[in-house]
């Protein structure tokens, strides 16, 4: 008898601490994302391109729209860590409104990066940007997803990464 009585004490202690409440499940997952491509070498004859893609599997998943942004970005860096710019800073951008919006569920975004070897400075004062051919090394490509669970931003923000190496060989001499 007294070991029923400690048995429904602790059931009622654990009912009152919420253990009891909810049911106890792993978190749903907001979307799947990957990077595919290649080769894993290139040179400026032979660009690499690479494809992020990102479907989102639940609702109320939020991120930036616009027709310059998008939930998913690409920095590449060197084999020093440095960021690489390959975009012309001087470049003129449409002008539309960018902002932090709903994603539908279902929804499929893709994004790709092709790579010839073309880089530019971070930042200029003078336009045009003078443009250049990235040396030979090793680069790695990230692929980000960012979004969040609210309509609010950046409450919630969370970002997925992918990655991918590839050898760049720059050869002057190439036709």
């Amino acid at each position: 008898m007294r070991s029923k009585m400690i048995l429904i004490g602790w059931l009622g202690l654990l009912l009152l601490a919420g253990c009891g409440k909810h049911t106890t499940r792993p978190e749903s997952r907001v979307a799947e994302f990957s990077l595919v491509g290649g080769p894993t070498a290139g040179s400026p004859v032979a660009p690499v391109e690479f494809t992020a893609r990102v479907k989102i599997l639940r609702p109320g998943v939020y991120s930036w729209m616009g027709c310059t942004a998008g939930p998913i970005d690409f920095i590449l860096v060197d084999s020093n860590g440095n960021r690489v710019n390959t975009w012309d800073p001087c470049r003129i951008l449409p002008a539309c409104p960018v902002g932090w919006g709903p994603l539908a569920q279902g929804s499929e975004h893709v994004l790709t990066f092709k790579f010839a070897g073309v880089v530019f400075p971070e930042a200029t004062t003078t336009c045009p940007a003078q443009m250049t051919s990235a040396p030979s090394g090793r680069y790695t490509l990230r692929a980000r997803f960012t979004y969040g669970l609210s309509p609010e931003w950046p409450a919630s923000l969370q970002v997925q990464e992918r990655e991918v190496a590839f050898n760049w060989e720059f050869n002057p001499q190439e036709p």
